[in-house]
C-alpha cells in the first residue's frame, strides 16, 4: 500500500515538474508582443508571489522559533508541569526543551505522515521480563508513544524465553521473515555475515540517507572514530545497527564491598593485592559472614566471563590481546596454576560461597543483603548498591581488580565497545517498507528517542532540569509504583522505560539508581580506564571461518567448565591444569586462535 502511494506521489511531482518545463518552453525569441506582455505580467506576479511567500516563510520560521523558545522556557526546571505542558512534550516532536547532549540529532522530517498506517513486524526477544509485564509489546507505554509520534504501527513477535534460538531458526526454515529482526546474531550460525550471504538481511550502508540521526551521532559523537570502525564489518557493510553508547563504555561488573563489612572488620583501606584480599575475606569470615565472597560462576571465572582475580596471574576467561598485540587464549596461560591454587584454597577455607556453582541471582542477592551473609559480591554497582542500601542501610564500596604485588597495574579482558555487539538489529530482505523500518529505528538516535526510550514519558516518569537534561523526580512512578516497589528488578527496568532498545544509550542517564548516585557509574570508568585493557574488539568472522571453528569453540568451552570448576571445588588437583591445557590443544585451540588472529588483523585495517 505505502509503496504504491509513494510511487503515486513521485509520479505526481514528476508530472508537475514536466508541466512547468513545457509551459516555460512554449514561448521563443520569435514570440509576438502579446506573448511577451503576458510573460512579463506573469513574471511580475511570480516575483510578487515569491516575495509574499518568502515573507510568510520568514514569519512562520520566527513563529516556530518563538514557540520552541517558549516551550523550552516552560519545561526546563519545571517541577510541576501542567496537563497542557505534559501533552506538548509527549505528543509532539518538538525537542527544543532538551539540551545538546552527545551529538544527538533532531531530524524528524520522516514523521510527516508519509508512514501513517504502516505496520512493521518485529522479531525481538524479551529482555528484562518485558513480555511478562506486557504480553503484547506494542502496548508498552513507550512503544505506544513512539508509534503515535512516528505514525508507524508496531507488531512484535516475541519468542518464548529460553527457546529463542529454536524459534528463530524455525521461523527462518519456514521461509517467512518479519520486517525487522533484533538481537538474533548468536542464534544464526555464522552470525551477520552468513545471514547476509544467505539472503536474510540487507546492507544498510546503501540506505544511510534514511538514517539521519544515526549517522549524525556516528559523526558527531565524542567517540566518533571508534564508533565508525565498530559499526561496520571488514567490507564496510552495515549489516545491522546497534545500541550506541553515549558515555563511558566501561567494565559493567566488579567487586563491591559492603561498607558495613569494612566497619565490622576494622579495615580502612580497600584490599588491593591477592594476599590482602585473602586477609580481608578471612577477617570477614571471623566477623561472622557465612560466605564472605559470592559471585556467579559456571566456567571457573568470576561472573562467567570476567577475569577478576585471574587477571592478576595473567589469566583470562577467553581470547585476549597480549603485550605483542597478538591474540591468545586466556585460560591456558602459564599463570593458570597460581589462579586455581588461590581459588581452591579460598573455597576450602570457606571464604567463597560454597554454593557459587549452583546459586542463582536471588541466592546471591539474599547473601549480600543479609546481616551475616556475604561481605563482597562481584556484580553491577548500581544493582547491588540499591539492594544493600535498602536492607542494610549502608552503601557499597567498589574495589579495583586485584593484583599480585603493590604497584602492579590492574588488567581487564574487556574491550570498551561503543557499539553494543549484543544488540544487533537488521532489516530483512522481505521487509515491505524499508524506508519506514529505517525511520522507526532512526528515531532511537534522536534527542526525542533518547529521552523516551531511556526515561519513559514526561510528567509521570521524568522531568527536565534547568540544563535540559531528563531526570527522575522523587515522586516518579519508577520509585512509587507499587509493582516496582514490591518486585523491583525487571519491573524497575522495563515497566515504564526501554533503555536497552536500539538507539543512543548511557545507563547513568536512565537508571533510577544511577541518576541519584552518579558516582556509582564513575566506578565503571575507574575500573576500565585505570586498567590495562586486553579485551578483543568486535571483529568479524567470515561464514567460512565461523563454520570452521564452531565445534572447536563448543568443545573448549565445555572443557574449561569441567576442568576448572572441579579444580576450584577440590574434585581435581591443581596439577590437572596441565592435562586441561593438553586437552584443549588436541581439540584445536591453536586453529581457533588463528582464525581470530586473522579477523583481528583485518579489524586493524578498517
Amino acid at each position: 500500500m505505502m509503496k504504491k502511494q509513494r510511487k503515486q506521489w513521485l509520479a505526481g511531482t514528476a508530472a508537475a515538474i514536466l508541466a512547468a518545463s513545457l509551459l516555460g518552453g512554449c514561448g521563443g525569441s520569435g514570440g509576438n508582443s502579446t506573448t511577451a506582455a503576458t510573460t512579463a505580467a506573469t513574471t511580475a506576479a511570480a516575483t510578487t508571489a515569491a516575495a509574499t511567500t518568502a515573507a510568510a516563510g520568514t514569519a512562520a520560521s520566527e513563529e516556530t522559533q518563538a514557540a520552541e523558545s517558549d516551550l523550552a522556557a516552560r519545561i526546563r526546571g519545571n517541577t510541576n508541569p501542567s496537563a497542557e505542558e505534559i501533552a506538548l512534550v509527549n505528543t509532539t516532536l518538538d525537542d527544543s526543551y532538551l539540551g545538546d547532549f552527545y551529538g544527538l540529532g533532531s531530524d524528524y522530517s520522516a514523521y510527516d505522515g508519509r508512514f501513517d498506517g504502516v505496520t512493521l513486524d518485529i522479531w525481538m526477544p524479551s529482555l528484562y521480563g518485558t513480555a511478562d509485564i506486557y504480553p503484547d509489546l506494542s502496548q508498552h507505554p513507550v512503544f505506544k508513544q513512539v508509534s503515535e509520534l512516528t505514525g508507524i504501527k508496531l507488531n512484535f513477535i516475541t519468542p518464548t524465553v529460553g527457546e529463542e534460538a529454536t524459534e528463530f531458526n524455525l521461523m527462518i526454515s519456514g521461509g517467512e521473515l518479519p520486517d525487522i529482526i533484533m538481537r538474533y546474531n548468536t542464534y544464526y550460525t555464522g552470525g551477520l555475515p552468513a545471514a547476509y550471504e544467505d539472503g536474510l538481511i540487507i546492507d544498510l550502508a546503501e540506505y544511510e540517507q534514511y538514517l539521519p540521526n544515526y549517522m549524525k551521532f556516528l559523526n558527531d559523537s565524542a567517540n566518533s572514530e571508534a564508533m565508525k570502525v565498530e559499526s561496520v564489518n571488514d567490507e564496510h557493510q552495515r549489516l545491522a545497527i546497534s545500541v550506541l553508547n553515549t558515555g563511558v563504555a566501561g567494565v559493567p561488573y566488579g567487586l563491591c564491598i559492603r561498607e558495613e563489612a569494612m566497619e565490622r572488620t576494622g579495615w580502612t583501606e580497600v584490599p588491593e593485592t591477592i594476599d590482602e584480599w585473602h586477609d580481608f575475606l578471612t577477617d570477614c569470615k571471623n566477623a561472622g559472614y557465612s560466605a564472605p565472597l559470592t559471585f556467579a560462576c559456571s566456567d571457573g571465572f568470576i561472573s562467567n566471563g570476567f577475569s577478576c582475580f585471574a587477571s592478576a596471574y595473567g589469566v583470562y576467561s577467553g581470547l585476549f590481546v597480549d603485550d605483542n598485540n597478538k591474540i591468545a587464549y586466556g585460560p591456558i596461560q602459564e599463570g593458570l596454576e597460581g589462579y586455581l591454587e588461590t581459588m581452591s584454597q579460598w573455597y576450602k577455607e570457606g571464604l567463597i560461597d560454597q554454593d557459587f556453582a549452583t546459586g542463582d541471582s536471588t541466592h546471591r542477592t539474599s547473601l549480600i543483603t543479609s546481616a551475616d551473609g556475604s561481605a563482597v559480591i562481584h556484580n553491577s554497582p548500581s544493582t547491588i548498591a540499591k539492594a544493600v542500601k535498602g536492607e542494610i542501610g549502608k552503601d557499597v564500596i567498589a574495589a579495583p581488580y586485584p593484583v599480585l604485588n603493590k604497584g602492579d597495574q590492574t588488567a581487564v579482558d574487556y574491550y570498551p565497545n561503543w557499539v553494543s555487539t549484543g544488540t544487533y538489529t537488521s532489516i530483512t530482505t522481505q521487509c515491505d517498507n524499508i524506508e519506514a523500518a529505517l525511520a522507526f529505528l532512526d528515531f532511537g538516535y534522536s534527542k526525542k528517542g533518547w529521552e523516551l526510550y531511556g526515561l519513559g514519558s514526561y510528567g509521570d516518569i521524568h522531568l527536565i532540569d534547568e540544563n535540559g537534561k531528563p531526570y527522575y523526580p522523587d515522586d516518579s512512578l519508577v520509585y512509587t509504583d507499587e509493582e516496582i516497589v514490591q518486585n523491583g528488578g525487571n519491573y524497575s527496568l522495563s515497566k515504564y522505560r526501554l533503555h536497552w532498545f536500539t538507539g543512543a544509550y548511557w545507563e547513568v542517564d536512565s537508571s533510577p539508581t544511577g541518576t541519584k548516585n552518579p558516582q556509582l557509574y564513575e566506578i565503571l570508568g575507574d575500573w576500565t580506564w585505570d586498567s590495562k585493557r586486553v579485551g578483543l574488539p568486535p571483529v568479524s568472522l567470515t561464514p567460512e571461518e565461523s563454520a570452521s571453528i564452531v565445534d572447536i569453540s563448543n568443545n573448549i568451552k565445555t572443557a574449561k567448565s569441567e576442568y576448572l570448576m572441579k579444580i576450584i571445588m577440590g574434585q581435581l588437583p591443581v596439577s590437572a591444569a596441565e592435562e586441561y591445557r593438553q586437552t584443549v590443544k588436541e581439540m584445536g585451540v591453536d586453529q581457533y586462535v588463528a582464525v581470530y588472529q586473522a579477523a583481528y588483523d583485518r579489524f586493524l585495517t578498517r
